[in-house]
């Protein structure tokens, strides 16, 4: 894992597969650069599947650490928002949305 992150460090982020972006983030690696990239894909199929199983970018994405949302509002409101109509869904696969949406009261109209 580790010879895999390195050379990612070194790969051009057009080239990044999803399970790229999955593996870095779950390494707090760039997260500047790769949420924007979740995003896209996330906004795409909210339960994309990188290698492990659906919903596991999604996963690595939403153990993000908290102070990082709480920098970058867009991001965390981006995600909130294509989280919205899935919450049946996400239950139904076990994805705990609960620490990411204790970030900020998703019920301010910020």
């Amino acid at each position: 894992m580790v010879r895999r992150c390195l050379e990612l460090c070194r790969t051009p982020l057009g080239e990044f597969t999803v399970e790229d972006v999955r593996l870095m983030i779950g390494q707090g690696f760039s997260l500047k650069y790769l949420v924007p990239l979740a995003i896209e894909h996330l906004n795409l199929n909210v339960m994309v599947e990188a290698n492990y199983f659906p919903g596991d970018l999604l996963t690595n994405v939403l153990h993000i650490d908290l102070d990082f949302w709480r920098k970058n509002e867009l991001f965390w409101r981006q995600i909130f928002e294509s989280l919205k109509d899935k919450r049946a869904e996400l239950a139904t696969h076990k994805i705990d949305t609960t620490t990411f949406d204790s970030v900020f009261n998703s019920n301010d109209s910020r």
